[in-house]
């Protein structure tokens, strides 16, 4: 941070530290001429109303009664893709890996629209959890997330049975439009061919 200041022309410099209080720092930058230009007296963090509606506006009703689950290994992902898919309306649960995909997709009560399946994850990979949830007979989307844009990724999750593929870092208004396009849908498996084996389609 000092660095980036004084590459500004300025400074980052320690005021006072204690245990208790904690640390207080002064930070300066050439901000360069502010004729004209409105300043803040000071800084209130707090939500404004009027500002609410920016974040709600038009995505709020799209994912409306979705109930999608995000299965994505690392924290910062799992916040910031549910905090995109609950300003759009809809309610998320999060699971770390593959393995926790599966459980809370077994059983009578699994209620979810869609599933956002993150392919690079410890224990079980999206590949295998996309596998055995088709294996079992989940018929509903599921979305492959990756680093990875190359046309031969997008074929391997199509292959391990997502129907679509979206890349990270992860772009809000794809995300919400991508997922509001598939709601309701039903995923198509392939035919089987003899000895129950599922065909290859291209």
């Amino acid at each position: 941070s000092r660095r980036l200041a004084r590459a500004r022309g300025g400074d980052l410099v320690l005021l006072r530290s204690d245990a208790v209080n904690g640390s207080s720092f002064a930070l300066t930058i050439d901000a360069g001429p502010i004729d004209g230009v409105r300043l803040i007296d000071r800084l209130d963090l707090r939500p404004q109303p009027e500002q609410l509606p920016l974040e709600t506006s038009l995505e709020s009703s799209r994912l409306d009664g979705m109930h999608i689950l995000v299965v994505e290994d690392l924290p910062d992902n799992q916040l910031l893709i549910s905090r995109f898919l609950r300003m759009a309306g809809a309610t998320v649960d999060l699971a770390g890996n593959g393995w926790e995909a599966l459980k809370k997709t077994a059983g009578p009560d699994d209620t979810y629209d869609l599933i956002l399946m993150d392919i690079q994850m410890p224990e079980m990979d999206g590949y295998q959890a996309t596998r055995k949830l088709r294996e079992r007979g989940y018929d509903r989307p599921i979305l492959a997330l990756t680093a990875h844009a190359l046309k031969e990724e997008r074929e391997k999750s199509l292959a391990a049975g997502c129907d679509d593929h979206l890349t990270k870092p992860i772009d809000r208004e794809l995300l919400i439009d991508r997922v509001a396009l598939y709601h309701g849908r039903k995923h198509v498996f392939p035919p089987k061919m003899a000895g129950g084996s599922p065909a290859v389609l291209h």
